[in-house]
């Protein structure tokens, strides 16, 4: 359960520092561009680290949520 809990609070972490990233490149979040993607992600990944937050299950190679 707690685990359950953590990894819901990862993905929300995520998916709010996805958005910011995509922002602060002024880019598109929901571009499906594999290069766009790629520079979303790299941001997406400092900012995750800057927060002490460690990346979800489902983005770092673990189990899919």
């Amino acid at each position: 359960m707690c685990d359950d809990r953590d990894q819901a609070h990862r993905e929300a972490s995520w998916s709010e520092a996805w958005r910011l990233a995509a922002n602060d490149l002024g880019l598109d979040p929901d571009d499906e561009d594999p290069g766009v993607l790629d520079l979303i992600w790299d941001e997406t990944e400092k900012l995750m680290k800057n927060w002490g937050i460690p990346l979800p299950k489902s983005v770092s190679g673990g189990e899919a949520a």
